[in-house]
């Protein structure tokens, strides 16, 4: 299937994909096509040329005639020597084709890029794609350590840290996670353990999900206790600890877990595995005050205080299973919007987006897509992947530097508003 779920909307041109008096060779006699570069962000308003290569069954590089085509003219078009034009923000496939055989190229239009950042190099590379939050306001990073102001601290009694909220206080698994004093919040370098005027029977209780006021959303796994909201069924159900008490606001599941929480009461739950043959598998957030639930799209990895969430969103094709990627997505209250492939994976309250797509790290604005590549004030770093977005603008990041450091979780401070 030549278009991966979109449809061919253009007029095809025949040209010749060489520059010299080469005559072109039949085109049942070509084997393979590719497109160089096969994946690019093009400024709005600019033009880049892509490169046609063609191979004989022999892997001898011939000329050809081709078909170039554009899925969406209003987006980019593409003349006929391969010379693609941005006209207006968004995706667009390029194909160029001859006979059977056909090439794509992915094209992002963007704009240009209107800040630069500082880097804080935390001198490694931390496992930071997971859904659980891990970047403070005050930038202050959870992702297996603590770090803070940049540097690996430890904190007493607090081997593992779960996850970190915008004030910078950390939630910590002090023990084995079978109840709710295994967990304990650490703020102004004291840790208070989650105790509870409730009493509990042992039962597997598992929490990653924090708000700015503390309250912490997890889940009981098979509750040897008995409560209307928390069936002894085998079943998970949602757990709101705050100030000492637990809730159960209603919210049973076979398999989910509360990987985030907002400050206006959502909890986004998520299926505790993907199957690749069901990609219409949804995740909820479920607001503990109403008991409301939306289902959502499965790949929600960060949810502000206005309902916003930033996804990346697998994908199997239709009918090809071996083809698959992710698909980043903003979800509004009222819309979602499709902003390419790769994943949308951070958002602040100021409703912007990180994320990195098959073209590079990027930020979106609300109106277009902007590339972090080459934003940073330090020019030998390379931005390869963004990750979080705190409400100051601060990106936590993956960047490789021309000096032999690769994969580095780096800090982004904007330099300017």
């Amino acid at each position: 299937m030549k278009w991966l779920q979109m449809s061919i909307a253009a007029s095809m041109i025949a040209v010749v994909s060489c520059s010299d008096s080469t005559k072109p060779v039949d085109p049942a006699s070509v084997a393979t096509l590719s497109l160089t570069p096969a994946a690019t962000p093009i400024v709005k308003g600019t033009q880049k040329q892509l490169t046609l290569s063609a191979r004989d069954s022999t892997g001898n590089e011939v000329h050809v005639n081709a078909l170039w085509t554009s899925n969406s003219p209003s987006v980019v078009t593409v003349s006929k020597d391969g010379l693609v034009t941005a006209l207006g923000y968004g995706s667009a496939m390029i194909e160029a084709s001859a006979g059977t055989h056909w090439a794509i190229a992915n094209v992002v239009v963007t704009a240009p890029m209107s800040r630069s950042y500082s880097v804080l190099d935390l001198g490694v590379s931390l496992q930071v794609g997971s859904i659980i939050r891990k970047l403070s306001d005050s930038g202050d990073v959870v992702a297996g350590s603590y770090y803070r102001r940049g540097v690996a601290t430890a904190i007493p009694g607090c081997p593992t840290p779960v996850t970190i909220n915008g004030p910078g206080h950390v939630l910590c698994r002090t023990g084995v996670p079978d109840s709710v004093s295994s967990f304990a919040i650490w703020h102004n370098g004291a840790l208070v353990p989650l105790t509870t005027v409730d009493t509990f029977k042992a039962g597997d209780f598992r929490a990653f999900a924090m708000s700015d006021s503390d309250e912490v959303a997890g889940m009981f796994w098979r509750p040897s206790f008995v409560n209307a909201n928390c069936p002894a069924s085998g079943d998970r159900c949602l757990a709101i600890w705050k100030n000492g008490s637990v809730s159960f606001p209603g919210y049973t599941a076979a398999t989910a877990d509360a990987m985030l929480m907002n400050n206006r009461g959502q909890v986004v739950l998520e299926q505790a595995m993907w199957a690749p043959s069901s990609p219409g598998l949804t995740s909820t957030i479920f607001n503990v005050t109403t008991g409301s639930r939306t289902n959502a799209e499965w790949g929600i990895h960060a949810l502000n205080d206005n309902g916003w969430a930033a996804i990346q969103l697998p994908y199997v094709q239709p009918g090809d299973p071996s083809t698959s990627g992710s698909r980043a997505d903003v979800m509004t209250p009222t819309y979602t919007m499709g902003l390419g492939n790769g994943g949308a994976t951070g958002i602040n309250n100021s409703n912007v987006v990180v994320g990195t797509l098959d073209v590079g790290a990027f930020i979106w604005r609300g109106d277009a897509i902007a590339m972090l590549t080459d934003a940073a004030t330090d020019r030998t770093w390379t931005i390869t992947a963004a990750n979080e977005i705190n409400n100051r603008g601060q990106i936590l990041a993956t960047a490789d530097n021309s000096d032999g450091r690769k994969g580095h979780t780096v800090i982004l401070t904007p330099t300017q508003p």
